[in-house]
């Protein structure tokens, strides 16, 4: 199954084959990923770059391009899509740890939040 825009996963990536060189860059956290075998989670932004091949994906730090053919979902966690007063969306979801983790559109990046902060907690509620 392909990565969808406006969808948070939790993917793994596989192996690069021998002597290719898929995209024209890749961020630290995704090759770990590809070395380790470990999940990530994702946000995916645009799933129709590249002719429909690559998909754009932000996760807790960065952001970087892969192939929907490298890419195997793990799962699909619950999102919650919040209008915000300023005209932005959120798109979130919760990290194990308990913070929230949203795309914001306007930022076009992910950030986190404490619960435990209740001002920041008030503003998204």
């Amino acid at each position: 199954m392909a990565l969808v825009a406006g969808n948070w996963y939790t993917i793994t990536i596989g192996a690069l084959s021998t002597g290719t060189n898929p995209l024209p860059r890749m961020e630290g956290a995704v090759l770990d990923a590809i070395d380790t075998g470990s999940p990530m989670l994702v946000f995916c932004d645009n799933d129709s770059l590249g002719g429909g091949t690559l998909a754009r994906i932000h996760y807790e730090g960065g952001v970087s391009l892969v192939q929907h053919t490298m890419t195997t979902i793990t799962s699909t966690p619950t999102k919650l899509v919040s209008p915000m007063d300023d005209g932005d969306t959120w798109t979130s979801v919760r990290r194990g740890d308990g913070k929230w983790l949203f795309f914001s559109e306007s930022a076009g990046a992910i950030r986190s939040m404490d619960p435990a902060d209740q001002a920041a907690l008030k503003a998204f509620i």
